[in-house]
């Protein structure tokens, strides 16, 4: 019965009481949305905290373009070409500066090459295969005397290195890149490393043709001389070309442009760990051919010996050693030997085996990758080329969010030549996003908290304090003050818990829309989020996964209990400072 009057009441200002109604649930719904967002923005920071990567590569800038010239016997003139040139190479220590705060430190990646004749790196090439018609070590003699500057005949007395088919006796040979040639004799025996020739307009015919730069004349004892000792360590270091396979140092795959972008995954087995990396364990990843030609599992064991080490670009363009010798014209000795396991094999999105066109940021064939610890001794006699930092050897890895930061402390250095790039997955647009998202919660928070006092204040104004004279009434006849007190309540209450569970609920429904709106207007990228599904009219949207939408909806129920439970306190404070009047003073009060 009590109750009963109480709505009665009420429905006696029925613009009033939906008014407050409505009032309460739209301030839940500003509480809810605001508490939501704010919720969803933490959980996605924290959960691509430890997904989004940030990495930087540097590159020194060229300084110039040099033209330089070489001549073509083909053309009977120079043939010129633009290179690039730089200044002074930068040590890698420049990068260590105050401001910097790494977490990977900066690292110029050498390629080493490691030499087995156990290695299969070309399916069923052989060396001999492979130089056959192509590069070769030769003894010949000239059918008459000559000067090759045009392909002129030679007989063939020996093949030191490579291999031709039994019936080719002759080859046509010429001194294509020598701007003046000297003179051939036929009764003279010559050693030569020749290749595959140019062409000559006026020779279409000539074959076999082969062009030369290299050679010496051979006489009586000439392998005994130091030259000759010298075209037999070439001859030597020209067999290890098919049996280099190039290795590569570093201290996390992330930092290897193929593995941070998803080109190149682990297909079996595992990545190396970060404990590994830092102890140096013999432990290493193989490519998926490789792994197959060479039958290698998880597991297996594979023996490395580093012979080259190329500070340079070659390496990343897939380009090997081709005969090179150390300073005294010897085959160069492995630097570093040693057994590592494979804990990994990956593969390749687009697998590049038979690619060859290369610009240094591909996963070159058959490539190994090993920690840089693990490398023990000093490579310094080994190096067969050097070259500045290129985005591809060069990298370093800082925190996520960290970008500004660096460049204000980097730009403090004043170095122009060296261009720092960064990659970090999207994480500056998800962070710009996100704190878009947060800074809208806490307006919806601050708006919604404000909204729903001011209510509660007015509303138990008009239904309780305003009701003094009806409590008296009530008092005088008879009912008890506990009775008279719900009596007060019970409107307010009902309206208000009606209120906050369609607007708590209203606000939880709103979240997913919501977010899927701001991810559509592209606040921040979805293009590495799990959560990035199409949702059916051209565009990604952001679909919220189950835990997270039980999250939300437990947050949204929290909301609504919070705001009731404030409203509880506030209109018990009115009911209570409403009926510390006395019943004769609210009679006779006009109120």
């Amino acid at each position: 019965m009590i109750l009963k009057y109480s709505f009665r009441q009420m429905m006696r200002t029925p613009t009033k009481t939906i008014l407050l109604f409505i009032l309460i649930m739209f301030s839940c719904v500003l509480l809810t949305l605001g508490a939501n967002l704010w919720f969803v923005s933490k959980v996605i920071m924290e959960d691509y905290e430890g997904t989004f990567i940030t990495i930087g590569t540097v590159q020194q800038k060229q300084t110039a373009v040099e033209k330089i010239s070489r001549w073509d016997a083909g053309e009977k003139d120079y043939q010129f070409y633009a290179v690039p040139t730089y200044g002074a190479f930068h040590p890698l220590s420049i990068l260590d500066f105050e401001g910097a705060n790494y977490v990977l430190q900066p690292e110029k990646r050498p390629v080493y090459f490691a030499y087995s004749q156990d290695f299969v790196n070309y399916g069923h090439i052989s060396a001999d295969d492979l130089y056959q018609m192509h590069s070769m070590v030769i003894e010949v003699k000239p059918l008459e005397d000559g000067i090759p500057d045009a392909p002129m005949k030679m007989q063939i007395m020996d093949v030191k290195f490579g291999r031709l088919p039994d019936y080719i006796t002759t080859l046509w040979l010429c001194d294509h890149y020598n701007d003046n040639p000297q003179k051939f004799y036929a009764e003279k025996t010559y050693i030569m490393l020749v290749h595959w020739g140019m062409s000559h307009r006026d020779l279409e015919g000539i074959f076999p043709k082969f062009d030369f730069h290299t050679w010496d004349e051979v006489a009586e004892g000439f392998y005994e001389t130091e030259n000759g000792k010298r075209w037999l360590s070439l001859i030597e270091a020209l067999g290890h070309y098919i049996f280099l396979t190039p290795v590569t140092p570093t201290q996390n795959t992330n930092l290897l442009m193929p593995f941070y972008n998803g080109e190149a995954f682990i297909k079996m087995g595992r990545d190396i760990s970060e404990d590994e990396y830092q102890r140096g364990d013999r432990v290493c990843l193989v490519p998926r051919i490789f792994a197959e030609r060479n039958d290698l599992t998880v597991g297996s064991t594979l023996k490395l010996s580093l012979y080259y080490a190329d500070y340079g670009t070659l390496g990343r363009l897939d380009i090997q050693p081709y005969g090179v010798l150390n300073d005294k014209g010897e085959v160069f000795q492995a630097f570093e030997i040693g057994d590592y396991t494979v804990v990994g094999i990956y593969d390749l999105i687009n697998p590049n085996d038979r690619k060859t066109n290369f610009n240094g940021y591909e996963m070159v064939r058959n490539e190994i990758v090993i920690p840089s610890v693990s490398v023990k001794n000093d490579d310094k006699e080994n190096i067969v080329s050097t070259g500045p930092m290129m985005g591809y050897t060069t990298s370093f890895q800082i925190e996520n969010g960290s970008i500004d930061q660096y460049m204000v402390a980097w730009n403090k250095l004043g170095i122009d030549d060296l261009e720092i790039r960064f990659y970090d997955r999207g994480y500056s647009q998800l962070k710009a996003g996100m704190e878009n998202m947060r800074s809208m919660s806490q307006l919806l928070l601050i708006s919604g908290i404000a909204m729903a006092i001011s209510i509660l204040l007015l509303f138990c104004h008009l239904f309780i304090s305003k009701q003094k004279r009806r409590a008296a009434i009530e008092r005088s006849l008879g009912v008890g003050i506990k009775s008279v007190a719900i009596s007060l309540l019970a409107g307010v209450m009902v309206l208000t818990i009606l209120g906050c569970i369609f607007g708590s609920f209203l606000g939880w429904s709103l979240t997913g829309q919501v977010i899927n709106n701001l991810s559509r207007e592209t606040y921040y990228s979805t293009d590495f989020s799990a959560w990035a599904v199409n949702t059916g009219d051209g565009r990604d949207g952001l679909t919220l996964s189950t835990n997270l939408q039980n999250s939300i909806l437990f947050t949204s129920f929290i909301i609504g209990s919070l705001l009731i439970f404030v409203s509880l306190m506030i209109a018990s404070f009115y009911v209570r400072n409403t009926l510390k009047t006395e019943v004769l003073a609210a009679l006779y009060n006009k109120q």
